[in-house]
């Protein structure tokens, strides 16, 4: 039996609720990038002990199986460290060989990168075959300017190369997005500027979320800025991230929706176009869709209802298929078990009446 672990993401109050992407792809444990920002700090729980070649002997399996479905559920890749670290991929080429198996089963997958390995062969020529069939997303995730990248994510590639692997991809009619992310207090300008930068360089669409972070993480941000760690901590008035977080805060509501509006002034001014996407966060109802933005590639595909579609209702899409609950019947197993621990905790996550009054504010 595949433990389910494998490809799913942890269930949790803030995933179950609102996030799409529970389904990932995961070919590297650990990420040599460095980023001080990375969520993984506490988001990432011990990995099954499983060998490189059992683990895609069972990605095969589901992906076989997945196959047969009409809307078939997209997959990360990947979600907690970069699927493609220079030095990992070049000698074990794991995330090639992950996209190899969803490209001879059409499966729909996400890419989730900052690296520049994929301007390369045959990566890129395998994105491009993926492309024309509709079945890849790539969002490239890059925040701040050279100045700065090397203090915030000391061994990514730099801003200009992630600016670059835009530009090729986009070339090519591989459809990619920015992940504007995580947006952080006092860089907003070099956020600015990247986006700017971006759209000129033909990103589809641009995902954003504000930054969480520990206490100590704050104060270390707040010396990159040469300020007070007190000043800084109250001047964005950063708070709890939930009400069960004990040492987790993101920045207050009024810096949060300044920032917003001048990214919405940017994209209205470049494209009206463009969707901005918000990743579980608030406000709630600006996705379109899903907020990942796969819809963007015009596949057929299928998604788990979220706290979204039960507060606002189900968008009508004729490439999108809501899995309920009386739809998990037609799903492999290991995935249907994924989506009813998902749903189990979004159904829990209803009735709490704090929680939705925190992300519907």
């Amino acid at each position: 039996m595949i433990d389910y672990r494998l490809f799913g993401i942890k269930p949790s109050k803030i995933i179950s609720s609102l996030c799409y992407s529970i389904l990932r792809l995961e070919p590297y444990y650990g990420c040599t990038y460095n980023c001080i920002y990375c969520y993984a700090n506490w988001y990432r729980s011990p990995k099954p002990l499983i060998t490189p070649a059992k683990y895609l002997y069972y990605w095969e399996k589901i992906a076989s199986q997945i196959s047969q479905l009409e809307y078939k559920p997209f997959f990360r890749l990947s979600t907690l460290s970069e699927p493609f670290q220079e030095a990992l991929e070049k000698k074990y080429m794991m995330s090639y060989k992950i996209l190899e198996i969803a490209y001879k089963y059409k499966i729909p997958i996400i890419i989730n990168t900052k690296s520049a390995l994929l301007t390369e062969d045959p990566w890129i020529e395998m994105l491009e075959r993926m492309a024309r069939g509709n079945k890849v997303l790539v969002q490239v995730s890059l925040n701040l300017t050279d100045k700065y990248t090397y203090l915030m994510e000391p061994y990514a590639p730099p801003a200009r190369k992630r600016l670059e692997l835009i530009r090729i991809l986009s070339e090519k009619n591989i459809p990619v997005v920015l992940r504007l992310q995580p947006l952080i207090p006092g860089f907003e300008e070099e956020h600015l500027r990247i986006l700017n930068e971006s759209l000129m360089y033909g990103v589809k669409g641009v995902i954003v979320e504000p930054l969480r972070a520990t206490s100590e993480l704050i104060h270390r941000i707040s010396s990159i800025k040469g300020v007070e760690y007190e000043e800084y901590f109250s001047r964005y008035k950063w708070r709890k991230y939930s009400p069960e977080a004990k040492n987790l805060y993101v920045p207050g509501d009024d810096w949060w929706f300044e920032l917003l509006r001048n990214i919405q002034g940017i994209l209205k001014k470049y494209s009206s176009n463009t969707p901005l996407s918000i990743c579980k966060y608030k406000p709630l109802k600006t996705s379109n869709f899903d907020c990942c933005l796969f819809y963007l590639t015009r596949s057929k595909y299928g998604l788990r209802i979220t706290l979204r579609e039960l507060l606002f209702g189900i968008k009508e899409n004729e490439n999108i298929h809501y899995y309920n609950e009386n739809d998990y019947v037609l799903l492999p197993s290991v995935i249907r078990k994924i989506f009813k621990i998902h749903h189990r905790k979004l159904i829990k996550t209803v009735s709490d009446k704090e929680f939705l009054r925190e992300f519907l504010g």
